[in-house]
Formats: structure tokens, C-alpha cells, sequence
């Protein structure tokens, strides 16, 4: 199923092969305001290369995530007979 007819597919979530083309790629966040996105706290420091740090901060997964995913796992092994 396409887009709805009128409307162009989104630039930076389209689904397909390979990578996106850097020509139609957005600029995005350095590597202070992806750790900001991630949930790190402005003071953390990271160790590494760029390339490791930013590794680092792309595969964390943000607290308030992991706190809700806890949560609703643990409603459920309260809540099951």
C-alpha cells in the first residue's frame, strides 16, 4: 500500500534497499545532542574514537524506555494467575 494519492513518501523514514543517498539526507544531531536524545545527562562523558562514542549513543537504549518496558513487564507477571 503507497502513500495517499497527493502526497509524496516521507524523505527521511522511506522504507527501502540500501542506504539513503547523502543527497537526500537530512543533517542530523552531533554527537552532544544525540546523547541529549537518548536520555544521557549533559555532564556524561563518553570514552572512544567518534566513531565508538557515537556507536555508544546510537545502540543505548534511553531510561525512560527501559523504566516504562520494566514496568509493564512487571505489571504483567503481578497481574497473570
Amino acid at each position: 500500500m503507497g502513500p495517499p494519492v497527493g502526497h509524496a513518501p516521507n524523505r527521511v523514514l522511506q522504507a527501502g534497499e540500501g542506504k539513503v543517498p547523502p543527497s537526500r539526507r537530512g543533517p542530523g544531531p552531533d554527537v552532544d545532542g544525540g546523547a541529549l536524545i537518548q536520555g544521557f545527562p549533559k555532564e556524561h562523558r563518553f570514552v572512544g574514537s567518534k566513531t565508538a562514542i557515537a556507536r555508544q549513543i546510537g545502540n543505548a537504549v534511553p531510561v525512560q524506555l527501559a523504566e516504562a518496558l520494566g514496568r509493564h513487564i512487571a505489571h504483567a507477571l503481578v497481574s497473570t494467575p
